[in-house]
């Protein structure tokens, strides 16, 4: 599927085998959480640049990060990011989509009103506008689940020039909570090229 021609339906899953990747996500943080993360997005010393094929974004990533770009949505770049642990990874992943005449608070508001009907088990925990590193990105995080598992979602929403770039970590909720402090800042790293 090229990602160009990606249908304007702003919540989808690709689920293969142990790892679901959120193509686009919703939600947000409390301020404190928010102020650490970026906080350690200035000091994350582990950092490559990761320039998107297509030429529409970059992001930092760390090294160690196990990439598996292409094996779940052809132009859809993953990164496994923690251990696999009852047959789920938890992962990064960032995809872009077509989106002409929307800003990013509209993308925002119109991916919040697709969550219910898209995800099992929706639920917005929040949604904010935050300084990323280049731009104001959208900061999203929201819960729900995939094949009865209970998951939760933070995404970084770019909108520029009639395409948003979403770069979404999800994980179970006892891994989200552990792991999120270390995934956030790179997360906040998104930018559009």
């Amino acid at each position: 599927m090229d990602r160009r021609t990606v249908p304007h339906v702003l919540l989808r899953f690709a689920v293969c085998g142990a790892l679901t990747v959120v193509l686009v996500a919703c939600g947000g943080s409390n301020d404190s959480d928010r102020d650490t993360a970026r906080n350690a997005s200035t000091t994350q010393a582990a950092r490559e640049v990761f320039e998107d094929p297509q030429g529409s974004y970059e992001i930092d990533v760390d090294p160690d990060w196990d990439a598996q770009h292409g094996r779940l949505v052809a132009e859809i770049e993953v990164w496994v990011v923690g251990e696999s642990r009852d047959g789920f990874a938890p992962n990064v992943n960032v995809l872009t989509q077509l989106t002409p005449g929307l800003d990013l608070s509209t993308y925002l508001d119109r991916s919040v009103e697709e969550g219910p009907s898209a995800i099992p088990d929706f639920e917005l925990l929040n949604s904010d506008v935050v300084d990323g590193i280049a731009s104001e990105l959208g900061l999203l995080e929201y819960t729900g689940t995939q094949n009865g598992r209970p998951l939760r979602f933070l995404a970084t929403v770019a909108v520029r020039d009639g395409t948003a770039v979403v770069a979404t970590f999800t994980a179970p909720p006892e891994v989200f909570d552990e792991s999120r402090g270390e995934v956030e800042p790179y997360l906040l790293t998104l930018r559009t090229a």
